[in-house]
């Protein structure tokens, strides 16, 4: 009875480890993923691009909605590892039968902008039949956010009504009636401070700016 009751145990013993070496092993689209990513932070053109399907699509948004596919997106693969990008790649989930893998990653390379290091992204990888047919990186609310001020600081434009706006680096903003205002920087008309949070962009205006109501609040999202 014992001798029979150590062989179900040694079975059961076998089964388990066999279980837990099978739960242990990647999902085969984690595993692609896991590859491209790899092939792209080495420098491997010929191996990342090797994993992206004829027609994939690729499909970023930090300042803006940015989509390649096709021969582009191999374009894309060149032009990260040129600028020499290192990306860490932690998996948080694999859904839709096996095949969309969401991930959590940090970005380094020449293009990210000094002090934001690094770049952090949620991306969902698509992969068919051991191809990447789909990829889609989005960056981090607050880092979109900081782009976006370190791109519209220090800069003005016109609006097409020949008024100009000027936003400032410490978070003021003036409008001007016209060109030759603006290079005097005199005769501003509206004048106030703005902030920019999770891409909705608030202006609110100086009480001693010259409009119907002193404080005013503008709500501008994603425009």
């Amino acid at each position: 009875m014992h001798a029979k009751l150590r062989k179900v145990m040694g079975f059961v013993l076998v089964l388990s480890v066999l279980a837990v070496g099978t739960a242990q092993e990647a999902p085969a689209a984690q595993q692609v993923v896991e590859r491209f990513v790899e092939a792209l932070s080495a420098g491997r053109i010929t191996t990342a691009v090797g994993l992206l399907g004829s027609n994939a699509t690729w499909s970023e948004h930090d300042l803006f909605w940015r989509t390649s596919s096709g021969t582009d997106a191999q374009i894309r693969v060149n032009q990260l590892v040129r600028a020499d990008v290192q990306i860490e790649t932690e998996v948080l989930a694999v859904l839709g039968h096996g095949q969309v893998v969401i991930a959590s990653e940090r970005m380094w390379g020449d293009f990210v902008p000094e002090g934001m290091a690094p770049l952090r992204s949620t991306t969902v990888y698509v992969v068919e039949s051991g191809w990447l047919v789909g990829i889609t990186r989005v960056l981090s609310a607050e880092q979109r956010d900081a782009l976006t001020l370190a791109t519209v600081a220090d800069t003005a434009w016109d609006d097409g009504a020949d008024t100009y706006h000027r936003f400032d680096a410490d978070g003021t903003y003036r409008n001007f009636d016209g060109i030759d205002d603006l290079r005097a920087d005199r005769d501003f008309y509206f004048s106030g401070t703005y902030r920019l949070e999770r891409g909705v962009l608030t202006f609110v205006a100086d009480a001693d700016s010259r409009v119907c109501n002193p404080v005013v609040t503008r709500r501008l999202a994603d425009e």
